[in-house]
């Protein structure tokens, strides 16, 4: 979870893989009716997002698509 200080970009990416993985596992995720999936989709992710290191969204895009395997 995120928590206070700065986290670099591979740590950034790990968390927002890890959220993903784990908001795919849910059950009917892509319906968007389960409490934690919309907490991740609407909170977590843009929040990851908003850290990224301004020039570096390139770089966490390729670390994220390598730990998702895509």
């Amino acid at each position: 979870m995120i928590r206070g200080g700065v986290m670099d970009v591979k740590e950034l990416a790990e968390e927002f893989a890890r959220l993903i993985k784990e908001r795919d596992s849910i059950p009917f995720h892509k319906q968007g009716t389960n409490a934690r999936c919309v907490e991740i989709d609407d909170r977590l992710i843009p929040l990851i997002v908003s850290q990224v290191p301004r020039g570096t969204m390139e770089e966490f895009n390729e670390l994220i698509n390598s730990m998702l395997g895509e």
